[in-house]
């Protein structure tokens, strides 16, 4: 009873104890460059971002026009919707504009000719808050401010100024790195304790179980060791239909994922989103296909997974759930075919690629017929193991 209120508490207490998180930022211009660099994050936009413009660098614009800085390149599409740009646009009919604008809210304009001398336009924004600062040599500094989230999204620096113009241009981003952690001494502390003391209480039940005096009972009866006709068709279906069958839509990004995650340091969405990171949606079994990769991407070796999860899924329905029909099973074989039939009318079609729903559909039949066979004998010990 002791060790199952300690590894309960020990598990509960995981998520809660402190983490080591690395932390980065992005400075821009980087050594004295002067070209644009590409940096796309992960939570699309930074935790806050600093930028400071010394108006002659303005100035370099005022006939020509173009992008100071930009957290979104030239093209891009909703550019002004999702981006921070600072640009010069040059006069037609009137002077040349300073304009730096995020997500679609002005945060600076005012004409070039005014923004002379020892003078700089700045921003600062965080979640909470967003504000621009200009100041000039032939007006007072000016200052707007935003309640509102503004945070661009980043997916790099891109400028049209040449490298002698950047001289006193910054741009200093704090990188969202929340998911960038490692355990603590107190949690891998923890996690030992869960471990053992579950392993413990495990044992203890075992001991509960012997204890009615009657025999060991075997986890895997007789009958899972036989070998009838019906498994012969439905395990000979399953092993063809691997090699003939047509995959899942989705093979190509799951094993774009899994190749991708060792360089990346982790279970990256590869094709969408910059990259977020995709657990805990398919942990751990993503990483059994990353580790996978590292032996051969062929697409039958890829999917060995899903076909063990099919002959172990038609093992546990026909062995555990199908004799739960009672004595008519006994008289004929047709439920049975009925079964396997209805099984591989399902199971061909869906489950023939690198997508996580097999292995997820023998957890789920492994846990049920647990339950059920704990309430038949009365005892805790399959209910248990299985959670």
């Amino acid at each position: 009873m002791l060790a199952a209120v300690v590894g309960i508490l020990a598990s509960i207490a995981m998520p809660l104890l402190p983490v080591t998180q690395t932390v980065a930022s992005i400075s821009w211009p980087q050594y004295e460059s002067g070209t644009s660099v590409s940096a796309p994050l992960v939570s699309y936009a930074p935790v806050d971002l600093e930028a400071t413009i010394p108006c002659r660098s303005v100035q370099d614009l005022s006939s020509s026009g173009g992008t100071v800085f930009s957290t979104l390149p030239a093209g891009a599409p909703d550019r002004e919707r999702y981006g921070l740009i600072a640009r010069v646009r040059p006069g037609e009919d009137g002077p040349a504009m300073f304009e730096m604008i995020s997500r679609n809210t002005m945060l600076v304009s005012a004409p070039v000719d005014e923004l002379s001398g020892d003078c700089a336009v700045a921003v600062s924004s965080t979640p909470d808050r967003t504000i621009a600062t200009a100041s000039s040599s032939t007006r007072a500094a000016g200052q707007r401010s935003s309640d509102r989230d503004l945070r661009p999204q980043l997916v790099g620096i891109f400028t049209d100024l040449p490298g002698p113009a950047l001289d006193g241009v910054s741009v200093t981003a704090t990188v969202d790195t929340r998911f960038a952690t490692s355990p603590t001494v107190l949690k891998v502390a923890a996690m030992a304790v869960a471990v053992l003391a579950t392993r413990l209480a495990l044992w203890t039940l075992h001991r509960l179980d012997r204890a009615d005096g009657r025999r060991h009972r075997r986890v895997l009866p007789a009958t899972w060791w036989s070998f009838t006709r019906i498994d012969a068709a439905v395990v000979g279906t399953l092993l063809l239909w691997h090699v003939i069958g047509a995959n899942t839509a989705d093979d190509g990004y799951q094993l774009g994922m899994a190749r991708a995650a060792g360089e990346a340091g982790y279970m990256a969405n590869y094709f969408r989103w910059f990259g977020v990171p995709e657990a805990p949606f398919g942990t751990p079994f993503y990483d059994v296909l990353a580790a996978m990769t590292q032996v051969s991407t062929a697409s039958i070796w890829m999917r060995l997974p899903a076909l063990s999860a099919g002959i172990l899924c038609w093992w546990v329905l026909s062995r555990e759930v199908a004799p739960r029909l009672g004595v008519a099973l006994r008289r004929t074989r047709l439920p049975l075919w009925t079964g396997a039939l209805v099984f591989l009318a399902f199971w061909l079609p869906l489950n023939n690629g690198l997508r996580p729903e097999p292995i997820v559909a023998t957890g789920v039949l492994l846990a049920w017929c647990s339950v059920e066979r704990a309430s038949g004998l009365w005892s805790p010990g399959p209910i248990n193991t299985t959670y």
